[in-house]
């Protein structure tokens, strides 16, 4: 049994993948000095993967995006899906949200855009007249094939966001592996005037970067491109459905 027999392309790339970065310090850092304990660890994955353990771990992944993601809506004023649609967010030019709002009108049943005076009006009503109109889109663009570049964008929308979701848990084992390096080498030279260990070093290094990455990289702003890549892939597909 493997990965690909348990999960599916999202849940790999999207769930999976940000759950086994934060545990890469970790199994680097058991490899090079322990590496007798991770041998042993390797040969209990089959074991893992069947009683589940890998499958919570894709799983606490997404519960931990789904966690921040409100409060990233927040920091934003709304999902990028719905702001778009709204006549004062300037992201689309009017030409093109103008024929988003009347592929919409003429598809959704019932739909119709609100104006820009409705929309100041009761932003509430706006927002939820968008969000239906993209449920819709996402409804209707299920086909991966057809849609592939809206099903990528969705990958990546949801890697960095449960990645971010991440970032505590990762950035702390992060810099306890960062520790646990340099104390191993400060041993090794220092106490007992053993020779560096350059597999040790390659590690230490290896963990500051990773540590660097979560700081420097896994930001609220990383999420937020992602995310309007997703929106911009999401709507553009108003040109696309027949």
């Amino acid at each position: 049994m493997n990965l690909t027999d348990l999960f599916d392309t999202y849940s790999r790339q999207a769930r999976l993948q940000p759950a086994l970065l934060v545990l890469f310090p970790l199994f680097v850092t058991i490899a090079v000095w322990v590496p007798a304990l991770y041998q042993a660890a390797t040969g209990l994955i089959g074991l893992a993967v069947a009683c589940g353990a890998v499958a919570y771990l894709a799983h606490f992944s997404r519960a931990r995006g789904r966690k921040v993601e409100p409060r990233l809506y927040a920091n934003w004023g709304g999902k990028p899906t719905t702001l778009w649609l709204s006549h004062s967010d300037p992201s689309l030019d009017a030409q093109t949200k103008a024929r988003y709002h009347a592929f919409l009108e003429n598809h959704v049943n019932g739909w119709i855009a609100p104006t820009p005076e409705e929309e100041a009006r009761d932003i509430q009503a706006a927002e939820i007249a968008y969000d239906s109109a993209v449920r819709w889109l996402r409804e209707n663009t299920q086909d991966r094939e057809r849609y592939g570049l809206i099903f990528k964008e969705n990958v990546s929308y949801g890697f960095r966001r449960n990645l971010y979701g991440l970032k505590s848990v990762g950035l702390s084992l992060g810099l306890l592996c960062v520790a646990g390096n340099g104390s191993a080498l400060y041993y090794t030279s220092c106490v007992t005037s053993a020779a560096i260990k350059p597999e040790g070093l390659a590690s230490l290094v290896l963990n500051l970067v990773l540590v660097v990455g979560w700081i420097a990289v896994v930001r609220e702003s990383w999420v937020k491109d992602s995310a309007d890549g997703y929106a911009r892939a999401l709507l553009a597909a108003c040109d696309k459905i027949e």
